[in-house]
């Protein structure tokens, strides 16, 4: 295995239909590797890009952000993926990732929401919105 960083950049997207909409979106298939990378070092990582992320936002693109948490014993890990979707193209663009340690952890449930209120709280406060 690379590093997470080139993992992560390597990672390929998977193309799935919404019922709803019949349009292709994308789903990174590595998102849980994230976690799983953190768990082993058992520390925070971080690779995002926030000028990309507030641009996206201010330019009208879509963001996605693919949320996971993991959980072993008592420890876990949080993390989360942002990508820009260029809404009349269909052009998707990573920005980054960033995950968070658990010294402790009480079960997946809370390792996914730690996850979900890390993205919110890192993607809401730098956009400003």
């Amino acid at each position: 295995m690379g590093s997470l960083t080139q993992h992560v950049s390597n990672t390929t997207l998977l193309y799935t239909k919404t019922p709803k909409a019949n349009h292709r979106r994308p789903v990174p298939v590595g998102i849980g590797h994230v976690g799983d990378w953190i768990l082993s070092s058992r520390a925070d990582m971080s690779d995002m890009d926030v000028d990309m992320v507030v641009a996206a936002v201010r330019n009208r693109q879509c963001l996605q952000v693919h949320c996971d948490g993991g959980y072993v014993g008592t420890v876990g890990s949080a993390a989360f993926v942002v990508h820009a979707v260029e809404p009349r193209t269909g052009n998707i663009t990573r920005a980054g990732y960033r995950g968070r340690f658990m010294l402790f952890a009480e079960s997946s449930f809370h390792a996914e929401l730690t996850a979900i209120d890390t993205a919110s709280y890192s993607i809401c406060i730098r956009v400003d919105l």
